[in-house]
Formats: structure tokens, C-alpha cells, sequence
């Protein structure tokens, strides 16, 4: 651990607690320092934040490189998710190893990966707060925190580690007392993930999952929901706890780099279309012609504006040239006017 991240631990270990209940008067005179953020809006310091998704929308890519950037310091996260650097626990609970050793080796060829501050174990059959025909999950995971100093603990998917009953409130509310023990007692974060049970009309607010599940969303300070797939993901912020200043965070439009398995964002919903966006997706035909409704199928496929806003925009700058000689097919061209530090408003 570097000395910049043992300092941050100790002096948080050691730090006083108010002794409740006091009048408002001593409340106030307090010494209380403001709200730290480890993932500014989402995740405070000492608090708790919940990743839901259907299977199949990227959520252990999504929480993978939320690890590596946390334990990295790479910030910002999407463009827009600002990173305090930190000490990172993952466990992970389903997926198999080869395919963990497979995501993890690419995302790796990030330059400026931290790989010692990023500590993994794999555990299909952890099973937190049951302790009676298994080894106890609970206290395998406190003796794992009390080794290895982690400051946030990843869980992933609460529902592969927990063989508790999501239908049973009491249940819910017994294992979230047991998480609140742990970030008390070690001074830790928390991410949690878990996935949808059921289809629902508000699936951008996370769906319908099984009754008790909303004890979930009521426990957390932020919540991250995801839909779609690894060409187009949206990543809804369902719950702020603590929103200084009233910002609104909007939705964003990810999508998975082939590459090295680290997401990208391509779009902010209503917000505006940056030039070199438009000049990747121009540039990846190949050709110094382009047919205008090849590229707006990519455009729409990218989820970065509609057809008509993309006519408006090339119609209004200086750097693309819409060729309507044949009026069978329009073509988009590039000017030899080159303004990089334009943006497009949709």
C-alpha cells in the first residue's frame, strides 16, 4: 500500500465518534469534515453503493473497471464519475476464472494500472451470513478485510454470495445490518451488485425485481442502473443520497471497447454530440465519401443522435459537406476547414 493510502486508512481507523445523543447545540460546535466522495455523486466515504442490471448488460465489466480505476486512480471514470484513489477488495462470485483472468488481462493494458492495490478472490461458494452447513461467509470476508486492509469492498453478485431469501424483508435487512457492522468496524466502502428478477415497465429505474429487493435501493447512498448491451448501454444514476447544489446527472451511453474491455462513453442523454465523435464514426468507413444514411444508421446505432439531427448538424458546420448532386443518394464529405473545438448540440 503506498504511504499516501496507509496515512488515509489509519487516520480514518482512528478516528473519534460522537458520543449520542448530544444536544443540537454540541451537534453544531462538532468537528464533522464534509462528505468525501471514492465515486463522486454515487459513493461517499463509509458508504454504500448498488449496481443492478439484467444478465447480459455488462455490469461485471462495468464493476471490473469500476475496481481498476478505483485502485488505480484513474478519474475521471466515463468522463464523468470523478475517483478518489483506494485500496480495492473484489470478490467475485460467478462467471468462472478463465473468464476473470481473460477480462482482467485486458483491461490491465490500461496504461497506468495500480495491480498491487487491486486484491481478488473468486468465490462461487462463499455464502455470507449463513454459517450453518458451510464455512461461514461473513466471517471468511472480515478475516479477508483484516489481512488485506482493503478501504472498498466489492461484492459481485450479492445474489451468487448470499443464499438468503430476497423475498424476506427481515432477511434482507439482517445481511445489510451485518455490511453496516462491517463498513463501522473497518472504515470501508461497499459496491454491490444484483441482478434483475423480473422484467418491469420501469426498467430504467431498475425494473421489477423480487419483493424485498426495494429494502435494497432504501439501505444504499447511490444506486447505478444498467440496460442494454456491450454496443449500447445506458447507465441510469437511480439514486443520489447526497446531490450538493441539486446536479442533475443524466443518463449516459456506453459501450464496450473490444479492445481492452474497458467502456467508453459515447453519448450524454440530451446533451451534446462532440465533433471528434463524429469524426471516429466518419472515419471508420474508411472512404472520403461516406452515404449520409450509412452514417446515420451508425449515428443511431451509437445512440449519438437521431437522423434529422444529424442532417442539421452537418448542414451547420464547417467541417463536413453534404454532396446532394444525386438526389438518389446524398454524400458526406470532409472540408479541408478543420474547427476541432466545435460541439453539436442535439
Amino acid at each position: 500500500m503506498s504511504q499516501e493510502a496507509t496515512e488515509h486508512s489509519i487516520s480514518k481507523r482512528n478516528s473519534s465518534a460522537i458520543e449520542y445523543p448530544i444536544t443540537l447545540d454540541e451537534f453544531l460546535k462538532a468537528e464533522i469534515p464534509p462528505v468525501q466522495y471514492i465515486l463522486k455523486p454515487v459513493l461517499p466515504e463509509k458508504g454504500k453503493l448498488l449496481i443492478s442490471a439484467h444478465q447480459g448488460s455488462c455490469k461485471t465489466f462495468v464493476v471490473l473497471n469500476l475496481a481498476c480505476a478505483i485502485s488505480s486512480g484513474i478519474s475521471p471514470y466515463l468522463d464523468e464519475i470523478d475517483i478518489s484513489k483506494r485500496k480495492v477488495l473484489c470478490v467475485i462470485g460467478e462467471g468462472g476464472e478463465s473468464e476473470l483472468k481473460r477480462r482482467l488481462e485486458r483491461m490491465a493494458e490500461m496504461p497506468g494500472i495500480n495491480k498491487e492495490n487491486l486484491i481478488l478472490t473468486y468465490e462461487p461458494n462463499m455464502d455470507i451470513c449463513d454459517g450453518k452447513e458451510k464455512e461461514d461467509g461473513f466471517d471468511k470476508l472480515k478475516s479477508m478485510i483484516t489481512d488485506w486492509k482493503p478501504q472498498v469492498l466489492i461484492l459481485d453478485p450479492i445474489g451468487q454470495l448470499w443464499s438468503g431469501n430476497e423475498n424476506e424483508k427481515q432477511e434482507v435487512k439482517c445481511l445489510t445490518a451485518l455490511f453496516d457492522s462491517l463498513i463501522q468496524e473497518y472504515q470501508i466502502s461497499l459496491i454491490v451488485t444484483q441482478h434483475w428478477k423480473k422484467p418491469g415497465k420501469n426498467m430504467s429505474e431498475g425494473g421489477h425485481m423480487a419483493s424485498g429487493s426495494y429494502w435494497w435501493t432504501a439501505w444504499v447512498d447511490g444506486h447505478i442502473t444498467l440496460k442494454g448491451n456491450a454496443k449500447s448501454l445506458n447507465l441510469h444514476f437511480d439514486k443520489i443520497r447526497s446531490n450538493e447544489g441539486g446536479v442533475e446527472y443524466k443518463d449516459l451511453t456506453l459501450r464496450l471497447s473490444e479492445e481492452n474491455f474497458w467502456m467508453d462513453c459515447i453519448g450524454i442523454k440530451g446533451e451534446q454530440v462532440n465533433k471528434q465523435q463524429l469524426n471516429k464514426l466518419f472515419n471508420s468507413f474508411g472512404s472520403e465519401r461516406v452515404k449520409f444514411n450509412d452514417l446515420a444508421d451508425k449515428t443511431e446505432e451509437e445512440r449519438l443522435c437521431s437522423r434529422n439531427t444529424l442532417y442539421k448538424i452537418l448542414e451547420s458546420n464547417s467541417e463536413f459537406i453534404i454532396d446532394k448532386s444525386k438526389k438518389s443518394c446524398f454524400y458526406v464529405c470532409k472540408n479541408d476547414l478543420d474547427d476541432n473545438g466545435s460541439t453539436f448540440k442535439t
